[in-house]
């Protein structure tokens, strides 16, 4: 699960449908994130392709198109032929001959299911507890809610589960 699928499965655990606080509940998850691994949680990621939302070019309409059967190409007597060795331009030489290689394709970190839930619960439970003490209105020191359980039990067995898996 990569990070926007985090920030929908926290946005549909909080209950919220508007994309107003989306860049804090990023910041957020990144300081769940931060908070977890300082308890000596190691997440399992995966590096997995940016998914693009670019859709392919019409070949009906696409004026760089060059596979129209009127175009005569390249006439090798051209002079003006940018492939021309005789050219100053160019050097013979030159290993590699592609001024434009392929770009690598972008990855982004993707986290398991079990890590993923890991993070929306912490996340929320510090989105929940910024609400909570701003309606008390910082009267006290201390939180006035403090880690729910489920969130602690489910930090102590990733601890004690991954102790197991490495000794």
């Amino acid at each position: 699960m990569t990070n926007k699928d985090i920030l929908k499965m926290l946005k549909s655990n909080l209950e919220i449908i508007n994309t107003l606080n989306d860049e804090y509940l990023a910041n957020l998850i990144e300081v769940a994130k931060n908070e977890i691994e300082r308890e000596g949680i190691v997440f399992v990621t995966t590096q997995v392709p940016v998914e693009t939302t670019d859709t392919p070019a019409d070949p009906v309409t696409d004026p760089t198109d060059s596979t129209d059967p009127s175009d005569p190409g390249t006439d090798p007597s051209d002079p003006s032929d940018p492939s021309d060795p005789s050219d100053p331009g160019t050097d013979p030489n030159d290993p590699d001959p592609d001024p434009d290689p392929e770009p690598e394709p972008e990855t982004e970190i993707s986290y398991e299911i079990d890590d993923a839930n890991l993070i929306v619960m912490y996340a929320a439970y510090l989105y929940r507890n910024r609400v909570n003490d701003a309606e008390a209105g910082y009267k006290t020191k201390l939180s006035s809610t403090g880690m729910p359980r489920m969130l602690r039990y489910a930090l102590n067995n990733r601890i004690f589960s991954q102790k197991r898996l490495n000794s």
